[in-house]
């Protein structure tokens, strides 16, 4: 049974009245009630009421809010960034390093989640990066920060959070996570996992513009906020009177992170398409989306296709397949209005709240004839 009823799913995201997107993974579909309050938000320029929006303001707590029970966090662990690598680059620059410290990857990371590391090799920190996957291969000497991404970009691979904590925690280390892949669509129980650091640009699966995203931060986490901003310390009173005063704490919560202006536009959307998804529910999500996920691989098996995206544990929204000359029958999909991504050889399909059953079957169908 489908989340949304055809006509909610035509009126909310009308890109599927023209074609299958099964594309999430690269780039989530906005919803038109997201849409429509950010025009909202653009028309208070033709206001005289511009200067004198609290509504601006109170958006930011509001997010955060709904942000956190997608998370299973509490809202003042979350900050809001533009993006998953300044979130990573705010937290990992929080953290201290000594000479010889260890970073410690997964194979097969997204660059997003590795540039940001190296870049602390100014500091004495090595960047270790495993050839297998699996946690155990992660238990490394002089580990200081465990990086792995929840959900592997190119196959959908699922990393075990809570064995990566026990691991942290037995070398005293801190946990890190690029989270972009499945924040959104599957529940990482932030309060329970042992996550120090966790990172999501909301342009995915989140439903929301890009340059949006968050940072979650636990309350307890030795991670400082080495860059300072202005307007984080003045939200609390919304006093900009007197701006002069350059003795106000930096806040303790995870606004510390939150660095000048907001994009006010685009949180407006955010706020609607976070909201949209936590109406639905996020469990219910995680349920609809695995279950839909596993109907495309018995399908794709079923033809003889080889799924290179793992099962059981590991198994995520996200489902690569083999295909020989893969970019020749990803143009064959494209000209059917299919829409998915070719990702390190493979087909990359990827199924959130939007997608049903017929999506797969249009897909299966076109694969059918575009494989011979």
């Amino acid at each position: 049974m489908s989340l949304l009823t055809d006509k909610e799913r035509i009126e909310l995201f009308p890109i599927f009245k023209t074609c299958t997107y099964l594309n999430t993974a690269s780039t989530g579909v906005i919803p038109e009630t997201a849409i429509a309050e950010q025009d909202r938000f653009m028309n208070f320029y033709r206001a005289e009421t511009l200067q004198t929006q609290p509504e601006s303001f109170e958006i930011i707590n509001k997010i955060k809010q709904k942000v956190a029970i997608l998370l299973g966090a509490e809202s003042d662990e979350i900050a809001l960034v533009n993006n998953t690598s300044l979130g990573i680059c705010m937290a990992g620059w929080g953290i201290e390093m000594s000479q010889g410290d260890v970073i410690a990857l997964p194979p097969g990371e997204f660059p997003a989640n590795v540039y940001p590391w190296k870049g602390l090799e100014v500091r004495g920190a090595k960047v270790y990066i495993a050839e297998q996957d699996g946690e155990e291969f992660l238990d490394v000497d002089n580990l200081r920060v465990l990086a792995p991404s929840w959900i592997r970009f190119y196959d959908g691979y699922r990393i075990d959070i809570q064995e990566c904590s026990r691991i942290a925690k037995k070398h005293n280390a801190l946990l890190s996570v690029d989270g972009i892949q499945g924040a959104g669509v599957m529940y990482p129980d932030l309060k329970n996992s042992g996550v120090d650091a966790f990172s999501a640009g909301a342009q995915k699966w989140l439903l929301s513009p890009t340059g949006t995203g968050i940072l979650f931060v636990r309350k307890d986490a030795p991670i400082r906020s080495i860059f300072q901003g202005w307007l984080n310390r003045f939200l609390d009173t919304l006093d900009f009177t007197n701006v002069r005063k350059y003795e106000i704490p930096e806040p303790r919560d995870a606004s510390r992170f939150e660095i000048g202006s907001y994009p006010y536009q685009a949180l407006f959307a955010m706020h609607a398409s976070v909201s949209f998804l936590v109406d639905i529910g996020i469990h219910k999500i995680q349920v609809y989306t695995l279950r839909m996920a596993e109907m495309f691989v018995d399908e794709c098996k079923a033809l003889g296709l080889k799924v290179i995206s793992v099962g059981g544990k590991r198994r995520s929204p996200i489902v690569a397949v083999y295909i020989p000359e893969a970019v020749q029958v990803h143009q064959k999909l494209q000209e059917k209005k299919i829409l998915c991504s070719c990702r390190e050889g493979n087909l990359r399909f990827s199924f959130h709240v939007y997608n049903n059953e017929r999506d797969i079957e249009k897909t299966i169908d076109v694969l059918k004839t575009a494989i011979k």
